[in-house]
């Protein structure tokens, strides 16, 4: 490795040099996911427990008024439609124990085939304007990283390499 090569690899890897990009938003599908995943739990609880990964501000998301009649009950932190808010680290994850990962699965797939219009269309507007905000928010990084930088690291060393091969010949 040169050390224009090992130069350029060593700025990529800088702590605090790139920022995060934004996540990605979640899909109609993800979020009916999300929705039909916590219905399901609560249902086969007999009670309105509240998850394991709310918050204690429930049901305070901007969306909680449109939300469908079969949803209306549900215990949702506020904003369970952000990608990785309520990600709990593994180690403390806690199993529900109510149903199985696989029979969660098939009811929820079984569901979004008969899927009804207004359950749909409250999926298609959160996920349309988490959307939006995701191009904001990377209109904004890129604004102010460039670019370039928006794609991944990989793929800038790669480039650079290559241009870098391409212009000594």
């Amino acid at each position: 490795m040169s050390h224009d090569q090992s130069m350029l690899k060593h700025t990529t890897d800088i702590k605090g040099g790139i920022p995060p990009k934004p996540k990605r938003p979640l899909t109609v599908f993800n979020l009916f996911c999300i929705l039909e995943r916590n219905y399901i739990v609560q249902q086969n609880q007999k009670r309105s427990a509240i998850p394991s990964n709310a918050s204690t501000d429930i049901n305070t998301d901007p969306y909680v008024a449109t939300r469908p009649e079969r949803y209306r009950d549900v215990v949702l932190p506020s904003n369970w439609y952000v990608v990785g808010m309520n990600r709990v680290k593994r180690s403390k994850h806690k199993v529900h124990g109510v149903i199985s990962f696989n029979e969660l699965t098939k009811q929820t797939s079984n569901r979004w085939k008969s899927v009804d219009a207004e359950t749909k269309k409250y999926c298609e507007i959160i996920a349309v304007d988490e959307l939006q905000r995701y191009r904001r928010d990377m209109a904004q990084y890129e604004a102010k990283i460039g670019k370039g930088c928006s794609r991944s690291s990989k793929a800038n060393t790669l480039e650079a390499i290559n241009d870098q091969w391409c212009c000594t010949k």
